[in-house]
């Protein structure tokens, strides 16, 4: 059941957006005063006198009027500002409603993409408790030399980049042997290594995302917490070592 404040808010915040004027042009009527594209680019306000014309604040001017005399009422605070090459006003109660409008859209949207953040790092928290992993080991990238020219982020990624597990220390299982500072889907030390791959969670704080690489995974397998007591391999975690 809908709260009856909530609704009422919600009618008054339509109500308002629909009865607003809006940005109105602002035309020029004779010389422009040095100094007036400064004042104006960044936002400035003023009041609507009689005939439309703009009366700034903060300088001294009498050749603004409004491209439609009639669209705000005389003594009506406005908000002058310019949108390209153009200047706009509007009445300064509706710009603050407008960007209350807009720190609260911002806030919702910052939650939920710190809420989509925090859940990316449960599920890569999730993800490694299921693997008993008998070597001290890593998250990482194999860097690409698109990912380091110009015209790149510079970060050795490539539209395919994946995460793999990385091998901090040699170890030897059966017929797969790594060395250190290696990846476990392949043997042999890379010529760019990109260690200890991080993402940020919602508080900005990093943590080592899941491992993404097919390969890597297939060879993780035997590592598993619940694999049972099979002890078996499957042939395509040893087929690239042959």
């Amino acid at each position: 059941m809908n709260n009856p404040d909530t609704s009422s808010r919600e009618r008054e915040r339509t109500e308002d957006r629909d009865s607003e004027v809006g940005r109105i042009e602002v035309v020029t009527t004779g010389m422009i005063p040095p100094g007036l594209p400064k004042v104006i680019g960044p936002g400035t306000e003023g009041v609507i006198r009689e005939g439309g014309v703009v009366d700034l604040y903060d300088i001294d001017t009498q050749n603004l009027r409004l491209s439609d005399n009639d669209t705000i009422e005389p003594g009506t605070e406005v908000r002058v500002s310019m949108w390209g090459r153009q200047v706009y006003c509007q009445p300064k109660n509706e710009y603050e409603r407008q960007q209350e409008r807009n720190q609260r859209r911002q806030e919702l949207e910052r939650k939920a993409v710190a809420r989509y953040k925090h859940w990316k790092r449960r599920r890569a928290e999730e993800f490694f408790e299921q693997y008993d992993i008998p070597f001290e080991w890593d998250v990482a990238i194999k860097g690409r030399r698109s990912g380091l020219g110009r015209g790149s982020w510079g970060d050795g990624r490539a539209a395919d980049t994946v995460n793999h597990l990385f091998v901090c220390e040699s170890f030897s299982e059966g017929r797969i042997e790594r060395s250190a500072e290696s990846y476990l889907c392949t043997p042999g030390i890379p010529e760019f290594r990109f260690t200890e791959e991080r993402h940020l969670d919602g508080d900005e704080e990093e943590y080592r995302p899941k491992v993404t690489c097919k390969t890597c995974l297939e060879r993780m397998e035997r590592w598993k917490k619940d694999r049972g007591d099979t002890g078996k391999v499957a042939e395509s975690e040893v087929a690239a070592d042959e």
